[in-house]
């Protein structure tokens, strides 16, 4: 039994006339080389971890915008009572092949919900029991930017990713978010990882890489109707000049227990 797989390109949306597009993955999403994709109203893109395919050239460049945005992992959960090949189960693990792609999304409002990941390598269970290997390259730059808010929303359960964490927004390289404020929903445990590695002995990163906050729009936003969240920032390098918020909940920006 092999995986299926879809083809979709940019001229048959735009041929189309759609201004709202959602696509789903249950494996990886992989963008076949530039990609410049603009929607009227809205993109919405659920995945197990999106990267690259295998033939595309290293140095694509992935423009994505719309109104509003949507990055989000597969929030159903796992059925334990089915087996896995019929529904194929990434691991959080990056790929570490080398890439000088750069993914670009934009919007006026951003959303990431649930386990977002930028290249991937796992293994896929088959009916078989044998092994599928999936080693997708991500991207050296990932730069989201929102004119309005950019908000962590609640995955597919609170301790899916780790105890308190339910979304998370994770790259092997550099990492640029850009947005009036960031800041969890309410009751929402998220956490954004730049330059990771992996985490099989600690936090591991690559020392050359940098996650930075930034701010669009010189006036204040105002605080947003969210309460009792947590927001982790972690990396090597965090460079923060964006607004950041929490209300009544936890703001943590470090390596997250990197050496």
């Amino acid at each position: 039994l092999e995986y299926g797989h879809g083809r979709l390109g940019v001229d048959q949306v735009t041929t189309g006339g759609f201004d709202n597009l959602a696509l789903l993955s249950n494996g990886v999403l992989s963008f076949d080389g530039d990609v410049s994709l603009n929607m009227g109203q809205s993109l919405r893109l659920y995945s197990g971890a999106m990267g690259l395919a295998e033939n595309a050239a290293a140095n694509a460049r992935i423009n994505l915008s719309a109104p509003y945005l949507l990055l989000a992992g597969i929030l159903a959960p796992l059925d334990p009572s089915k087996d896995q090949y019929l529904h194929p189960v990434l691991a959080s693990n990056m790929s570490q092949r080398a890439s000088q792609a750069l993914f670009q999304a934009s919007g006026n409002l951003i959303d990431v919900r649930g386990n977002v990941l930028f290249g991937n390598k796992s293994d896929l269970t088959l009916s078989d029991a044998s092994k599928q290997g999936i080693d997708r390259r991500g991207f050296d730059d990932v730069q989201l930017s929102s004119q309005g808010d950019l908000r962590f929303l609640a995955g597919a359960g609170a301790d899916v990713i780790a105890q308190g964490i339910s979304t998370q927004l994770m790259t092997k390289g550099d990492m640029t978010l850009r947005a009036a404020q960031l800041y969890p929903a309410t009751d929402v445990g998220a956490r954004v990882l730049a330059g990771f590695i992996d985490a099989f002995s600690g936090f591991k990163y690559d020392p050359t890489r940098t996650l930075t906050i930034a701010r669009t729009g010189t006036a204040d936003a105002a605080m947003p109707y969210s309460a009792f969240g947590r927001l982790q920032l972690g990396g090597p390098t965090i460079k923060q000049g964006g607004v950041v918020r929490a209300p009544l909940g936890l703001i943590e920006i470090g390596n997250l227990g990197a050496s």
